[in-house]
């Protein structure tokens, strides 16, 4: 399913080692890393590279692919064997819709609300605040029944209706806390598993039917 190999994105692997440069405060880090990842912003993933800790869980150019990672595994998600072939046309026009969704979330960490942590090797909690699209569930078409199974069987249905659902859905606030690793004296920075934090947000892009399905997987 479109939905479930998605899932993949949160379980991406992530290890090396480099050198520090510049500290970052864990708000500082958490919106370079939002604005790489969602934003495509290439800007930011050079200044997280330049701030990479010696202990980083990193490779400098994992980083800098980070603002090509989300449309590149949208890509595979919708290339997925010869007996799911969605049409190419379609397969663009969800993608572009899907980044240009993700590039205004404007995930953001709530300042001043970070919370340092005193374990070995450092922590901080990190609010964070991200505009995400409003899925109907409760009226019209995504209600139907019919319409929902037809969304977790049917591929092309389901480009389809996200690409259009997508254009024009409303922006709705959303909140959560994300964890990086580090401490004032070496700075901080996401981790591997920093993508997992960003769940509610990666999965705002499908109906609810969808997400759900995705996590009793």
């Amino acid at each position: 399913m479109l939905a479930y190999r998605l899932a993949l994105l949160l379980c991406l692997p992530f290890a090396a080692q480099a050198t520090a440069s510049e500290k970052l405060s864990p708000e500082q880090a958490f919106d370079l890393y939002a604005q790489a990842l969602l934003e495509s912003n290439t800007q930011a993933a050079e200044a997280l590279t330049r701030a990479l800790p010696a202990d980083a869980q990193w490779q400098t150019d994992t980083i800098r692919q980070l603002p090509r990672l989300l449309p590149e595994m949208h890509e595979q998600v919708f290339n997925q064997g010869e007996d799911e072939v969605v049409p190419a046309a379609v397969i663009e026009a969800v993608i572009a819709q899907i980044t240009r969704t993700y590039a205004s979330s404007r995930c953001r960490a709530v300042p001043g609300q970070a919370i340092a942590e005193a374990v070995p090797g450092g922590q901080a909690q990190v609010p964070y605040t991200c505009q995400v699209p409003v899925w109907n569930t409760e009226s019209g078409l995504l209600a139907d029944p019919a319409i929902q199974q037809k969304l977790q069987d049917d591929e092309v249905f389901a480009a389809y209706l996200i690409a259009s659902e997508l254009r024009m859905a409303e922006q709705q606030t959303i909140t959560g806390t994300a964890l990086l690793e580090g401490s004032a004296g070496t700075g901080y920075f996401p981790d591997g598993d920093t993508i997992r934090f960003l769940a509610p947000v990666l999965l705002s892009i499908f109906p609810e039917t969808l997400a759900d399905t995705l996590l009793e997987k």
